[in-house]
């Protein structure tokens, strides 16, 4: 909440203010191949800065981390896949979102051009195509990511978490007979209890990737 110097307290609309750029930096909006850009024009003395849907990294950070908006559900489990850190809730609201973006320092991705406009957006990367292919590969381009076998499946598909291998006699119970007796090593979500073994479905999910073109390191 918002407090004015008479201490009469008003709405906070900070999510809600759309993004303000300095004093004397005009913006104009251009189309390439039908699709907006963003371009900075040029302060005397300074050079051009280009922004189509993409912010600095924080170089802070060892690695970047994500939070998808809810269009990009595909985007953030495959991302899972390669094992980067990806948040994804279908139903969160931008509000909150943004929160979460700025709290943890993850890259928002997203298909909202209008998110982006809003005040606090700090890193982002505006996601244009509409296959899930396409859409991680641009991520893979802009953030310098690789995907290498150490890394692939150590997630929870379905809430992000780090797995854990446990011993095959602890999901005897939890998984089907058939799977039990074929398969030596297992592994669960600390948070949800989801179990997982290198089955059909993990094999399905690496000829996706490489299909889509996407290089797996070893």
């Amino acid at each position: 909440m918002v407090v004015q110097k008479d201490r009469r307290p008003v709405a906070d609309t900070t999510f809600n203010q759309p993004r303000r750029f300095p004093e004397g930096d005009k913006i104009r909006f251009t189309s390439l191949h039908n699709k907006r850009m963003f371009l900075w024009r040029k302060r005397p003395g300074q050079p051009d800065q280009i922004a189509s849907g993409q912010a600095m990294a924080d170089e802070t950070e060892q690695e970047p981390r994500f939070i998808c908006d809810d269009h990009l559900g595909k985007l953030a489990r495959y991302l899972r896949v390669g094992g980067f850190d990806t948040l994804f809730d279908k139903g969160i609201d931008n509000s909150r979102l943004i929160q979460i973006s700025l709290d943890e320092k993850r890259h928002i991705l997203t298909r909202d051009r209008r998110l982006i406009e809003r005040r606090l957006v700090r890193y982002y990367f505006l996601v244009n195509d509409d296959r899930w292919q396409n859409q991680i590969k641009a991520v893979i381009e802009h953030f310098g990511l690789s995907f290498s076998l150490s890394r692939l499946f150590t997630r929870c598909l379905e809430d992000n978490t780090l797995i854990e291998k446990v011993d095959k006699k602890d999901v005897e119970r939890l998984v089907f007979p058939y799977t039990y007796e074929h398969h030596s090593e297992f592994y669960r979500c600390p948070a949800c209890g989801r179990i997982y073994w290198s089955g059909s479905h993990i094999e399905v999910m690496l000829d996706r990737l490489k299909d889509a073109g996407i290089d797996i390191r070893e």
